[in-house]
């Protein structure tokens, strides 16, 4: 059972949820490097953007200063742009989203640094002009300690950190957002996670390999991999794991195969495969026209790229017909 403070909240509440992250209190929060597929190749083996040491340190300004308002949008006042870009749903729960905030954020620090100190207006420029959040890879933010948890939020509310689960999200752009936070607690090495991903597309191949290569083949050639019925077994694992090892793609290529395998094993995923197969045969017959990337059919323009294509033509019913009778 969780430990309650004396005012009856548990010592890890959740002060509120942004973007996603749940910020709690009295826990510890790590900072991991951010993928980056355009990175130099060491830096792609451990899917970062940043040079792999602590030593490197970014400084990011705490808040911003809204020019329209002529005030700074920290995000501790509840019509701030970047706290309302937070958080969403009726004025009420809103409000009860910044009164947390405000227990147990604003009310602490200006307690030990004096009342006001944080407030946002023009009066209070040198404050916020001198106020920086370091972040580094591996910095740790303890939110039981007030400054961390302060500048955690802030961080946090003008998307400085991504929650892992957003890696991907282009609300978290590089470079105003270069690195991961995780829960200390649940947090697993990027490094761990990566050869956890490779195992399991290894064991994935070769369990295809020996017991349905016909469909293994599809998947490869779904994913681009130059491989055919024909091609032997040694072939085939040198073709794969020079796959899972190009020093342009190894960030992402094993978790893309394990990903096309579950895509595969659905009745969805089965169809589209069988299209993909069927329009590059088709292609070969001289019946579907590829040009500079783009699939034709009969001269309707269907998408760029065999595996667009195929996802297209599955989806759209004229074109199915259309792909269903020139392979009858």
């Amino acid at each position: 059972m969780a430990k309650t403070t004396k005012k009856g909240v548990s010592e890890n509440a959740v002060i509120a949820t942004i973007y996603d992250f749940p910020l709690k209190l009295n826990t510890l929060y790590e900072v991991q490097e951010k993928l980056d597929s355009s990175a130099p190749d060491g830096f792609i083996d451990y899917r970062t953007t940043k040079t792999l040491s602590a030593q490197i340190i970014d400084d990011y300004s705490a808040a911003v200063f809204d020019i329209d308002r002529d005030v700074w949008d920290t995000g501790l006042f509840s019509t701030s742009k970047a706290f309302r870009a937070a958080f969403s749903g009726s004025d009420e729960a809103i409000e009860a989203v910044f009164k947390n905030i405000e227990e147990h954020i604003i009310k602490p620090y200006e307690a030990e640094k004096g009342v006001g100190s944080l407030r946002y207006h023009t009066d209070n420029n040198k404050f916020w002009d001198n106020f920086s959040v370091k972040i580094s890879r591996g910095k740790i933010f303890d939110t039981s300690k007030i400054d961390d948890l302060l500048r955690l939020y802030l961080c946090l509310i003008h998307k400085r950190l991504t929650p892992k689960e957003h890696e991907s999200n282009p609300l978290f752009k590089q470079p105003v957002s270069n690195y991961l936070i995780l829960d200390k607690e649940v947090a697993v090495s990027r490094k761990s996670e990566k050869a956890q991903n490779k195992m399991e597309a290894i064991a994935s191949f070769y369990t295809l390999l020996k017991s349905d290569k016909d469909n293994l083949i599809r998947v490869l050639d779904y994913l681009g991999i130059s491989a055919g019925v024909n091609t032997d077994e040694d072939t085939l694992i040198t073709v794969f794991n020079n796959w899972i090892e190009d020093k342009q793609d190894r960030f992402q290529n094993d978790k893309l195969f394990v990903d096309a395998i579950e895509f595969r094993n659905t009745k969805k995923g089965e169809d589209v495969l069988y299209i993909h197969t069927e329009l590059k045969k088709l292609h070969r017959q001289g019946k579907v026209k590829f040009k500079k990337g783009e699939v034709y059919l009969d001269d309707v323009y269907v998408e760029n790229g065999w595996k667009n294509s195929a996802n297209k033509i599955h989806g759209d019913k004229e074109l199915f017909e259309i792909f269903t009778a020139m392979i009858e």
